[in-house]
């Protein structure tokens, strides 16, 4: 019942004897008087029935609820400036922040502890371990790489450095890595490497090799994952399209499966560190061209396996008024020795057969 019913009926309950007089004056019997009062104060009961009704219940179910999110909503703001205070205090503040990190110091194995246990769940619905390395998660078309180095330093280069690989010492190793010269070295693999030599390596070590951390990219929908690529033999595949896997390992027993078949270049001074992502490339005899993943400030080596391709390493884009682009013919057990930080590569078929290539970085 409405406000203005319900103040109504409490008016007639205080003055009865005023409105019995009135109606009386009207003519009305006293009979008359009393079902005119019984039937206007039996609102009561609607008004009680109204209140009880599954509408009105559900209003007052949804006000509480907002009163509620409005108390959590001021709680959370309270709680996130605080917190957001006290870190900007201590982050600015060194007696403050030394503090701080001594207070939490003891307790801080079991916060972590327990913000880990929090978010096993989490960590096995969207598992983004496959992005730890990569160095780039959403394409930004906007971004221009900076260049770490005048582009004068290579706006002479205007060939590949062609030597082998037995010729290339430790000198010689540091001065065309800080020149930045990209360096085309032949007889740097002993042994052609090809898909049945690398399928034969995964059988016998497949269990070491699915449990590395890895990633597997084809355009294929049928090649996903590791053992899509070894699993059934895909060699005649390989062979007669333009099918293309890329193969990305990040461990340290991956590292050692796959040195049985690409050793450690003898070129690489032994007190260099190889790095463990390893990447291998099977391409089909009709892969299109394609570049080659690198991060910056890095030395890359990229061995051609198997197969006879083209590698064009391109300058970076804000050099490329300044430097040449230089072309290796790579022969199997070549290799391409170049410096991410000007160089982008990429790999072109040139002979109708397949070609495995294996591309590291080397740590200084």
């Amino acid at each position: 019942m409405e406000r203005s019913v319900a103040e109504y009926l409490a008016y007639l309950k205080e003055n009865a004897s005023q409105i019995k007089e009135e109606a009386r004056k009207l003519g009305l019997t006293e009979e008359d008087i009393f079902q005119c009062i019984e039937h206007a104060f039996s609102g009561e009961n609607d008004q009680q029935d109204l209140a009880n009704s599954p509408n009105n219940i559900v209003r007052k179910v949804v006000r509480h609820f907002r009163i509620f999110f409005k108390k959590v909503f001021v709680c959370t703001l309270v709680v996130a400036a605080l917190i957001f205070g006290s870190i900007l205090i201590a982050g600015y503040h060194e007696p403050t922040g030394q503090l701080v990190s001594k207070s939490f110091q003891t307790y801080a194995y079991d916060i972590m502890r327990a913000v880990r246990l929090a978010t096993v769940g989490i960590h096995d619905w969207a598992n983004l371990t496959e992005f730890y390395n990569a160095e780039c998660l959403v394409e930004n078309p906007y971004f221009e790489e900076l260049n770490y180095f005048h582009c004068n330093i290579c706006g002479n280069f205007k060939n590949l450095k062609v030597m082998n690989a037995s010729e290339m010492n430790e000198t010689r190793f540091i001065t065309y890595s800080t020149t930045l010269k990209p360096v085309h070295l032949k007889g740097a693999l002993d042994n052609e490497v090809s898909y049945k030599h690398l399928r034969d390596m995964y059988l016998a070590n497949k269990d070491s090799l699915l449990e590395s951390i890895h990633n597997v990219y084809s355009e294929d929908e049928n090649i996903k994952t590791l053992q899509d690529v070894f699993e059934r033999d895909i060699g005649a595949l390989i062979n007669t399209t333009s099918l293309q896997i890329h193969w990305i390992t990040r461990s340290v027993i991956a590292s050692v499966v796959l040195r049985n078949v690409f050793p450690r270049p003898k070129f690489i001074p032994s007190k260099y560190e190889v790095r463990l992502e390893k990447q291998v490339f099977i391409d089909g005899p009709n892969t299109p061209t394609h570049d080659l993943v690198i991060q910056r400030n890095t030395v890359y080596v990229y061995i051609q396996a198997s197969g006879n391709r083209r590698v064009l390493t391109r300058p970076v884009k804000n050099c490329r008024n300044t430097c040449n682009s230089l072309l290796a013919f790579m022969t199997p057990g070549d290799a391409l020795m170049f410096h991410s930080d000007i160089w982008r590569p990429y790999v072109a078929v040139s002979s109708e057969e397949p070609s495995i290539g294996y591309l590291l970085s080397v740590s200084f």
